[in-house]
C-alpha cells in the first residue's frame, strides 16, 4: 500500500487502490475497495460508477510506473461505460484490469475492467492526460 500512496494523490477513503497483483508488460492488474467509510457509500452500496473511478487509480499506477517522480494527471473521458448495477457493493475485494491501447504525447487510453468474485461488474475505455 505504501507504494501504491506514493503514486497517487487520494488519500483516506479515497483512495480505492489496495494491492497491485500481478503486472504484465504495461497490462496491470489491482485489487481494491469501496470503503463503507466512503462519502458516496449507503446501507453497505455505493454508486456503481466507483468501480470506474478505482480502475481509473489502476491506470494512474501503469503511468506512474514509468516516472521517478510520478506526474499529476487527470481522467478526461470515458467511453463504452457499462455497468452491470446501479450500486456496487463497499468493503469488498474488487479486481481491476487495465490494458493500454495506446496514446500520444501526454494522452494514453486504457480498456478497463471491474470484476467481483470473477463477474465483471463495470467496464470501459477511459482516457487520461499526464501534465507536465
Amino acid at each position: 500500500m505504501n507504494r501504491i500512496s506514493q503514486r497517487l494523490p487520494h488519500r483516506g477513503p479515497a483512495l480505492l487502490v489496495k494491492e497491485i497483483v500481478q503486472r504484465d508488460g504495461d497490462r496491470l492488474v489491482c485489487e481494491g475497495e469501496i470503503p463503507p467509510t466512503s462519502a458516496f457509500a449507503d446501507g453497505g452500496r455505493a454508486p456503481a460508477f466507483l468501480a470506474l473511478e478505482l480502475a481509473a487509480q489502476s491506470a494512474a499506477l501503469v503511468e506512474s510506473s514509468t516516472d521517478e517522480e510520478p506526474r499529476i494527471g487527470y481522467l478526461v473521458r470515458i467511453r463504452r461505460a457499462q455497468l452491470a448495477a446501479p450500486s456496487v457493493p463497499t468493503g469488498v475485494r474488487l479486481r481491476t484490469e487495465i490494458q493500454p491501447l495506446g496514446g500520444s504525447g501526454g494522452l494514453r487510453m486504457f480498456r478497463v475492467r471491474v470484476l467481483l468474485d470473477g463477474e465483471e461488474i463495470a467496464s470501459g475505455d477511459l482516457t487520461t492526460v499526464l501534465t507536465d
